[in-house]
């Protein structure tokens, strides 16, 4: 069975890729040529990871897996969090973010971080 992932990470395809090659035979992950923008406006990784299964499957009708992640730092509440991409600002690069991130931690005597990422598999949605 072919399952679409829900992202344009050519990267994230082929780590998630290569967990299914090394457990199953029977699927293989796949990126659509068609690409669907969907808003990760919601509070949490998992709420954002469902958001975009479904809305996958529901305009490409086939089954699909979607993830989110984030960098979540014992010091800061749990900051970045689900905002880890866009922590610098909505169009910031890798760097501009650990940047900000350095800058916040300086003076922080607890460095303990945790990266998260949670999966979402759909076969079906009903209405």
């Amino acid at each position: 069975m072919r399952i679409l992932f829900a992202s344009q990470n050519k990267s994230k395809k082929d780590e998630i890729s290569k967990i299914f090659e090394r457990f199953s035979d029977k699927y293989s992950i796949y990126i659509d040529d068609k690409n669907i923008e969907v808003d990760e406006d919601q509070e949490t990784i998992e709420k954002n990871a469902i958001k975009k299964a479904i809305e996958y499957y529901k305009f490409f009708k086939t089954p699909v897996i979607s993830d989110d992640s984030g960098l979540f730092v014992d010091s800061l509440d749990g900051m970045p969090g689900v905002f880890s991409a866009r922590f610098a600002g909505e169009n910031a690069t890798d760097e501009e973010n650990i940047k900000k991130l350095l800058k916040l931690m300086q003076n922080r005597a607890n460095k303990i971080a945790s990266f998260k990422r949670f999966y979402v598999f759909i076969m079906e949605v009903s209405s």
